[in-house]
């Protein structure tokens, strides 16, 4: 599972759907991004919807999202860092916009990272007064957790502030930090 919103009286959650090419622990493949829709307060699920266009696409859409009154911002990472798509507020399934360079394009393949970095998989965008704010990971098993800064939640993203380390509690490779997200 990935991030999700609640839009009218369904909760709405982004999923990532992977398959297992091999035996090993870190052995599975990205295919495509989906959203699944549960009714409230009950929570039953009620459609589960393939996102169009991310069929084995570089990036892992979902993970966080953001909404305005406006737009859902649906984030995800890729080579080369962290990604931003928007979607009209209540058509999450309809055609999504990618962040180009300096505007908005319906081509996924002219997405740019909002800030080309090694973060986490899972991170969080928040609104932390009048300032946005991007929580992540930095690299895949990092110990370290940065907060970056903006006034768009598509960035610029600046300041990029380590604010924790994770501490391990004794010398062991199998305990990691993974997936830093805010709650």
């Amino acid at each position: 599972p990935g991030d999700g919103s609640v839009v009218h009286d369904s909760l709405l959650v982004f999923v990532a759907k992977f398959t297992r090419p091999g035996c090993g622990m870190w052995d599975f493949k990205f295919i495509e991004t989906a959203l699944v829709s549960f009714t409230l307060p009950d929570i039953k699920e009620v459609k589960h919807i393939t996102i169009k266009g991310t069929r084995d696409l570089p990036i892992h859409f979902g993970h966080a999202v953001f909404e305005t009154s406006d737009f859902i911002y649906i984030y995800g990472l890729g080579k080369k860092g962290p990604y931003v798509a928007r979607a009209a507020l209540y058509s999450l399934t309809e055609k999504w916009e990618y962040r180009a360079e300096n505007d908005w394009t319906s081509n996924v393949e002219k997405a740019a990272p909002m800030r080309e970095m090694d973060g986490s998989e899972q991170f969080s965008i928040i609104k932390l007064g009048d300032k946005m704010v991007y929580l992540t990971q930095m690299g895949s098993f990092s110990k370290e957790v940065y907060s970056f800064v903006s006034e768009t939640p598509y960035g610029p993203w600046s300041n990029g502030t380590l604010i924790y380390t994770t501490p391990i509690p004794f010398d062991n490779e199998n305990l990691i930090t993974y997936n830093t997200v805010a709650h």
